[in-house]
């Protein structure tokens, strides 16, 4: 322990702006899921102290990433800069202790950040497309005359805007943090990780479908729909893809399955699209 003290005391004298940076960031009213990363990650760290080490590490990761760090200071942005110390840390901790380095924390890591403004300025609008062409698909389903245009809806003589609030960027930040503390619980490998959390991104993406569909018909006139709709459709539906990802981990044969259904929907979606 007197060895990751001693680490710790160094990084912090080193990389002391961007630290300083990041305590500034985490100061705004807008980071409570950098705490919940944060307090997540700690716990989970603690909890791998306990289990079977299943791959050892070395300094020459460590050096790594060092070296990434120093060939990338000079344009990269301060969030990524701390990703990388904490990422130091990380593997500072496991070899002054001798622990095992695990992906799905390392993945955990990424949430004590805070992206999620970047995310909603950089990743809402293509969000926001996609969705919308995939609700045009359902209105299809549904023999519905919608027209898209860019993220605009026009039906008879309505027009409907979805703005950057209504994007799903938070359901799919919170509904993605939620898949990666699943991975943690039940220790996934790193295959059957990446298979989860792809599968839970095209989840998340169905499920923003489906959200956008529900309040086209109530915008557009087709029955009264209070303020709180709203917030209380997106919620609902956060809660049955969460309910259904926690199943999928669950059962992994049932998750081999979603996953050549997802894939093979999207192939079909492609093939659509490109007909049109």
């Amino acid at each position: 322990m007197f060895k990751f003290i001693l680490f710790l005391s160094m990084i912090i004298t080193l990389f002391r702006n961007q630290l300083w940076w990041a305590c500034h960031r985490l100061s705004d009213n807008d980071a409570w899921h950098c705490y919940l990363g944060l307090f997540l990650s700690f716990y989970f760290i603690a909890k791998s102290n306990e289990a079977k080490p299943y791959r050892k590490i070395n300094f020459n990761h460590l050096t790594l990433v060092l070296i990434l760090f120093c060939l990338t200071y000079s344009f990269i942005p301060n969030s990524i800069q701390c990703f990388i110390i904490l990422m130091i840390l990380y593997i500072g901790y496991c070899l002054c202790l001798e622990r095992s380095l695990n992906f799905n924390v390392i993945l955990l890591l990424c949430f004590c950040l805070p992206w999620l403004t970047t995310f909603q300025f950089y990743l809402g609008y293509p969000l926001r497309l996609i969705c919308s062409y995939g609700s045009i698909l359902a209105f299809k389903l549904l023999a519905m005359p919608v027209e898209l245009t860019g993220i605009l809806f026009s039906y008879q003589d309505k027009t409907i805007y979805i703005d950057a609030p209504c994007s799903g960027i938070k359901m799919l930040y919170t509904g993605l943090l939620f898949s990666v503390v699943l991975c943690n619980l039940y220790n996934l490998s790193f295959k059957k990780t990446l298979i989860f959390l792809t599968l839970t991104f095209i989840l998340i993406l169905i499920t923003n479908i489906f959200r956008y569909v529900i309040l086209f018909f109530g915008e557009a006139g087709f029955f009264y729909m209070p303020q709180w709709v709203h917030s209380g459709v997106g919620l609902l539906l956060f809660l049955i893809n969460n309910t259904i990802c926690f199943y999928l981990i669950n059962n992994y044969e049932t998750l081999q399955k979603f996953k050549k259904t997802c894939f093979l929907l999207i192939k079909n979606t492609l093939k659509e699209r490109a007909q049109i």
